[in-house]
């Protein structure tokens, strides 16, 4: 008869084996842990390591679209600044283009006022009329001549010019001559004209 089957209470097995047992149980279960963590590491690591490798070469596919797009504003420059002195000339001559009537009818008048003894070098039209620079030979008299030579009627009722001042008169004592700059204000009637 089996002494052991009838009492289930008394244990047979050596205390030494149960512990070696518990100890094979738990080095098991810590064997287990820790290669599951490790996995999870590992995991981990490749994700990160996916990660850091994409992110990079993004980084440089962004760096390589900058350098060809700061290429490309480097050669637009240029064709800026060509455009933008082609805009500026082309506004100038659009602005003599619609001047120029008015202009060379003021000129004729002017022409027409001038003295004789008064040569004009140079004139430059301004917002509110025309700076003429002149010389004489005949003195400072011809040159207030001048002046209020502009300043007379036409036939007509009408004057083209509002006012003209004397800005600056100098004596060039080896020519003898009077270099002067009148600055001449045009009419309103002039002005609106040239507006439109």
């Amino acid at each position: 008869m089996n002494l052991a089957a009838n009492t289930p209470d008394i244990n047979f097995i050596p205390q030494e084996v149960i512990e070696r047992r518990h100890q094979i149980k738990s080095h098991s279960s810590n064997n287990r842990v820790s290669v599951t963590l490790f996995v999870l590491v590992i995991i981990a690591s490749g994700i990160a390591f996916y990660f850091n490798f994409s992110l990079k070469n993004k980084i440089e596919a962004l760096n390589q679209n900058i350098a060809a797009n700061e290429k490309k504003i480097s050669d637009l420059q240029d064709f800026g600044k060509h455009g933008y002195k082609l805009g500026i000339r082309l506004q100038n001559t659009k602005q003599i283009i619609s001047n120029r009537s008015n202009f060379s009818y003021m000129m004729d008048e002017f022409a027409v006022r001038m003295p004789e003894t008064v040569s004009i070098r140079s004139v430059e039209v301004t917002a509110d009329g025309l700076v003429f620079n002149g010389v004489t030979l005949a003195g400072y008299p011809i040159i207030a001549q001048l002046q209020d030579s502009l300043m007379e009627e036409k036939s007509e009722g009408k004057n083209l010019f509002t006012d003209a001042k004397l800005r600056s008169s100098n004596f060039n004592k080896s020519s003898g001559e009077i270099e002067f700059t009148i600055d001449v204000v045009l009419s309103e009637e002039i002005k609106k004209s040239k507006e439109q």
